[in-house]
């Protein structure tokens, strides 16, 4: 299988490497994407953020292929177009993610503590 040129496009000098033929199909990409992203952004929160990169794969297929809920402990999950997420798997990821996070507070607020 023929690995797909990807590119990060996070500021806008990052359109540059994106070869001059290219530049159609990744902005009519990157308006589905920008509309999708424009839909979901009201999740942000302290701990969920939307990510403000956006990744160009130049497959050939029109239209954003797929997606990902990334949660702070590095747990992803990855979605295609119209695929809904079990809402009881997702919130149980994001809970088990702030719970660690916190967790890990505590333990290192415990540590400090116990050096001074």
């Amino acid at each position: 299988m023929t690995e797909h040129k990807r590119y990060k496009i996070s500021k806008i000098s990052d359109i540059l490497d994106v070869p001059e033929d290219r530049l159609d199909a990744m902005f009519s990409d990157m308006r589905e994407w920008y509309a999708y992203a424009k839909q979901i952004q009201f999740a942000e929160s302290e701990n969920v953020t939307f990510g403000k990169t956006f990744t160009w794969v130049d497959d050939g297929i029109g239209g954003v292929a797929s997606s990902a809920i990334a949660f702070p402990d590095g747990t992803v999950i990855e979605m295609e177009p119209g695929q809904e997420v079990e809402v009881s798997n997702a919130l149980a990821k994001l809970v088990d993610s702030i719970m660690l996070e916190a967790v890990k507070t505590a333990v290192d607020r415990y540590k400090k503590e116990g050096e001074e």
